[in-house]
């Protein structure tokens, strides 16, 4: 009798427990499956019930000025703290309240899935463009692709201001600056059927300055649709940046493909701000690539390369190398590998592969 009690028991726990996992069971079935459909992923998906979803939520968190990420983060932090309080004084049973936490994550995975993760196994930004994957590019083609883009770079420097050291100084107060992002997806839009101007907005976090510890540039919030940004950095990279998270809410998931999209978003857009933001970054990213191949050109390159644009770039440089540590390390850490579970190879050097789309792109226009 005890032994049928016992049983029925384990079994309640068991459906308790299936229960509480069954939206990242399911999450994980969805990605599972249309890992192998990507034509329909994007058909059906990206360009369907995502871009429904992420208008609607996007347009609603769009409407707070301010972050609703950040705020969420400081309403959770002292939700925590009070149950914590509350389980040392015996108002709730830690078994209560873990099981909230399992609960709460379990759905937030499902969502984050929804919003987020089956976009990475949509059509390839290559196969939007009509790339060829298998083209190789030498040396020399790269080395002029960076002696081409640090000229544009330099023409666009030539229109905005600097201080006294020659740094960009952003033309617009940094919520204008923000807004503008989507002013550049509006111009390109028309010409690719993949893409939309999300109703979101690019939003400001007032801890940036601490988000620069974990080497954070910006941050996509799938369950809000919300971009995020580290205004800290160089005004030089906020442009690009801003346009690199709006390529997320767009339903891109993939850090090249949205650097991709952040680069002709910026150079095709009426900000010389951005314009500049998309060449520089192009510029960095090519003469990563370019250093990797032939030294000897990418010295030739940089020499070539205006003091104006040098300066930027140096600032880039010294503006990160200060925040180098563990915590830096440890947040790569774990980028690198939700990256990787996705089904990139490369993880946080991915965001490098875009010098490859940004070649196609250019050797496209001639």
């Amino acid at each position: 009798m005890s032994s049928g009690k016992g049983n029925r028991k384990k079994i309640k726990l068991w459906l308790k427990a299936v229960l509480i996992l069954l939206p990242v069971i399911v999450g994980v079935f969805l990605l599972f499956i249309l890992s192998f459909f990507p034509y329909v992923t994007e058909i059906f998906f990206s360009r369907g019930v995502f871009f429904v979803l992420s208008n609607i939520v996007g347009f609603i968190s769009g409407l707070f000025p301010f972050s609703v990420t950040e705020i969420l983060l400081y309403i959770i932090i002292a939700a925590i703290l009070l149950c914590v309080i509350l389980m040392i004084l015996k108002k709730i049973k830690v078994r209560a309240f873990f099981k909230g936490v399992a609960v709460i994550l379990s759905c937030c995975f499902f969502l984050c899935v929804v919003f987020y993760g089956i976009n990475f196994y949509r059509m390839s930004i290559y196969d939007l463009m009509g790339y060829d994957k298998d083209i190789t590019f030498s040396a020399r083609q790269v080395y002029e692709a960076c002696i081409k883009i640090g000229e544009k770079a330099e023409k666009e420097k030539q229109k905005l201001s600097t201080d006294k050291n020659g740094h960009m100084i952003l033309s617009e107060n940094i919520s204008i600056t923000l807004k503008n992002a989507k002013k550049g997806y509006m111009n390109i839009v028309p010409e690719y059927e993949f893409l939309f101007v999300p109703s979101t907005n690019v939003k400001e976090v007032m801890i940036s300055p601490l988000w620069s510890y974990t080497g954070v540039s910006g941050i996509y919030i799938p369950v809000l649709c919300e971009p995020n940004i580290n205004t800290d950095v160089p005004a030089c990279q906020i442009p690009f940046n801003a346009s690199h998270e709006l390529a997320h809410a767009c339903g891109f998931a993939r850090e090249d493909e949205c650097n991709f999209i952040a680069y002709i978003a910026c150079v095709n857009s009426d900000s010389a701000d951005y314009r500049y933001s998309g060449y520089l970054s192009a510029y960095i990213y090519l003469s990563k690539e370019l250093w990797k191949i032939d030294r000897g050109l990418y010295s030739d390159a940089y020499t070539s390369l205006s003091s104006d644009i040098k300066v930027d770039i140096i600032a880039i440089e010294e503006y990160w190398q200060q925040f180098d540590g563990k915590l830096m390390d440890v947040s790569e850490s774990i980028n690198d590998t939700f990256i990787k579970a996705h089904g990139v190879k490369n993880g946080v050097l991915s965001y490098d592969d875009v010098a490859f789309l940004i070649l196609c792109y250019e050797a496209g226009k001639g």
